[in-house]
């Protein structure tokens, strides 16, 4: 029976299949920790860079950890409330990870974001 140690918690675990190439290029014991492993190297400054490039923070709600992308907090802080569902905010330079309050822009609905994006995305492929 062949055995290996996980590369991030050190587990020990046990060869569950016949494939020689596939378990000598296994690291990890579980799906768990390989995602840990993929996810730390996206997590930069005290918070997470998700798929579609936003910063997400990691905040307690009642006592529930949810996961808030940055630039919504940073509104929500700035107008001293919270922001409803429909609104949007628009990143002014379109770097999703400048987050300064000074270049993000409050929108009440999403045709009239999704209208400036695209307005702004034409305007950069002339």
């Amino acid at each position: 029976m062949k055995t290996k140690n996980c590369d991030l918690c050190d587990n020990i675990f046990i060869r569950t299949y016949e494939h020689k190439a596939a378990w000598e290029r296994k690291k990890f014991c579980s799906i768990l920790c390989r995602n840990r492993v993929t996810a730390s190297k996206r997590y930069k400054n005290g918070f997470w860079v998700d798929k579609d490039g936003y910063a997400i923070k990691d905040v307690l709600v009642n006592g529930v950890k949810k996961h808030i992308r940055l630039h919504r907090l940073i509104m929500e802080n700035h107008l001293g409330r919270k922001l409803n569902r429909v609104e949007e905010i628009h990143h002014r330079n379109g770097n999703r990870l400048d987050n300064n309050i000074e270049n993000l822009e409050l929108m009440n609905d999403h045709s009239k974001h999704a209208s400036q994006y695209h307005a702004e995305a034409s305007r950069k492929n002339w």
